[in-house]
């Protein structure tokens, strides 16, 4: 409500974010080898049904400590150590493109 005219009256407020938000990702469902594996180690650790390439770990439900089983059981798959902050701030089909990358590199 807001003063308008000599009287209070609802008046819209803008959503100052509006602009800014992203649209929802569309669920894709893992089709690479890596992506099939995340999927694998994330459905067993947070025992959900399944995953989309575009869900992120801590959105499902993940937390610090099933970040670092997660990070530890992708790593010994891969055969290369996987920072655990990657789990923090990608999904999981931008995890398996980190992977698969350090694979081709040789890292």
């Amino acid at each position: 409500m807001r003063w308008l005219h000599g009287s209070w009256r609802e008046s819209p407020v803008p959503d100052p974010f509006a602009s800014t938000r992203a649209a929802p990702a569309a669920s894709a469902p893992p089709t690479t080898p890596t992506e099939k594996m995340i999927a694998e180690v994330w459905t067993r650790l947070l025992q959900v049904p399944q995953v989309s390439t575009t869900d992120a770990f801590f959105e499902l439900g993940g937390h610090s400590l099933l970040a670092m089983r997660a990070a530890s059981e992708i790593s010994s798959r891969v055969g290369r150590p996987i920072d655990p902050r990657l789990l923090f701030f990608r999904t999981l089909g931008q995890l398996a493109e980190v992977c698969d990358r350090a694979a081709a590199r040789g890292e």
